[in-house]
C-alpha cells in the first residue's frame, strides 16, 4: 500500500510492516538471515584498470531494499547540506560546503591509491 507522499508513517506492528512492504514478517526475517544469497557479485575494471568487486542485490531483496528507500526512507526530509546518495548532489557540492563557497568555488580532488 503506497503511503501519499510527505506523510511520515509509525510502524508499529508486523502486519504495518506487512502492509508498507507487502511481504510477510517471516518472509523478511529468512532474507535478512539469509542474506549473502541475495547479491550477485560481479567484477568491473575501473578507468585506471583496476578490478572492484560489486555486490549489487536480487529479488526479493532488491524489491525490499526499493520499497523501503521509496515508502519509508523518503518521506524524511534530507537537510539542505546532505550530499550523500543524494541524486541531484556531487563531490563538488560537497567540497563546497566545507569550504564555505558557492558555485564555482575551487577544490582539490585527491585519489588515494594503495594507500593500505
Amino acid at each position: 500500500m503506497p503511503v501519499p507522499s510527505g506523510e511520515i508513517i509509525q510502524i508499529r506492528s508486523q502486519g504495518k510492516l506487512r502492509e508498507i512492504l507487502g511481504f510477510d514478517f517471516e518472509s523478511l526475517e529468512r532474507i535478512a538471515n539469509q542474506a549473502a544469497r541475495y547479491y550477485r557479485q560481479f567484477q568491473v575494471t575501473s578507468k585506471s584498470g583496476k578490478a572492484r568487486t560489486i555486490s549489487a542485490p536480487i529479488d526479493p531483496l532488491k524489491k525490499i531494499q526499493k520499497k523501503i528507500d521509496g515508502r519509508i526512507l523518503k518521506k524524511f526530509p534530507l537537510p539542505s547540506r546532505m550530499t550523500g546518495s543524494v541524486r541531484s548532489k556531487s563531490i563538488k557540492d560537497h567540497a563546497q560546503i566545507h569550504t564555505g563557497h558557492g558555485r564555482g568555488a575551487e577544490y582539490l580532488k585527491t585519489v588515494f591509491s594503495g594507500f593500505l
